[in-house]
């Protein structure tokens, strides 16, 4: 806070600026926003839910080895969206799900039960 103020009538001012960013999302929040649910993901399928700045995305799964798992484009990405993943026949494991298009690359954990 840079200013506060205070009045008899009970009103309260705050004035703030930001002078760093405090997280990851708040330097990130222009994009996109990228979730994955259930985790760990069971029955072989994962739920992403996606509000990014592009329209369609290559969506990569890898092993911890580096070896592509699965792979597939997701399109029709106009504003915030959920779609489903198969992971079906994906053995148990930690894995990393790679999503990427012009100007955009985000990684995130995956789980597989």
């Amino acid at each position: 806070f840079t200013e506060y103020g205070g009045s008899a009538n009970g009103d309260m001012t705050f004035t703030q600026e930001l002078v760093s960013a405090t997280s990851v999302d708040e330097l990130t929040a222009d994009r996109g926003v990228v979730t994955v649910y259930p985790m760990p993901v069971q029955n072989g399928l994962a739920n992403l839910v996606l509000d990014v700045p592009v329209r369609q995305l290559d969506v990569t799964v890898h092993d911890l080895g580096g070896r592509v798992v699965r792979q597939e484009r997701l399109g029709g990405l106009d504003g915030l969206v959920q779609r489903t993943f198969d992971l079906a026949g994906t053995p148990a494991g930690l894995y990393v799900m790679r999503l990427q298009a012009p100007g955009f690359d985000r990684s995130l954990r995956l789980v597989v039960e």
